[in-house]
């Protein structure tokens, strides 16, 4: 029983790692939209934009942060 748990703990962590590289991968397109989308709003002056786009940067910067630390943590284990 307690191999049975073990093994299923493992596909579980490796499962979590998985989705943390699918997380660093869809951020990193993500913020390259961030960086076109910024020159754009520098370009016609549009303050709003780059308001929101410095708030989805730092949004996806906390997500970037808690995958790493997740994918760590998996590590360990």
């Amino acid at each position: 029983m307690t191999e049975c748990n073990l093994h299923a703990s493992r596909d579980f962590f490796k499962e979590i790692s998985i989705e943390s590289k699918r997380i660093k991968l869809m951020a990193s397109s993500i913020q390259t939209f961030i960086d076109q989308a910024r020159v754009r709003g520098c370009r016609v002056g549009d303050n709003e934009l780059l308001t929101l786009l410095d708030h989805m940067e730092s949004f996806f910067a906390i997500i970037q942060e808690s995958s790493d630390r997740l994918e760590k943590i998996c590590a360990r284990l």
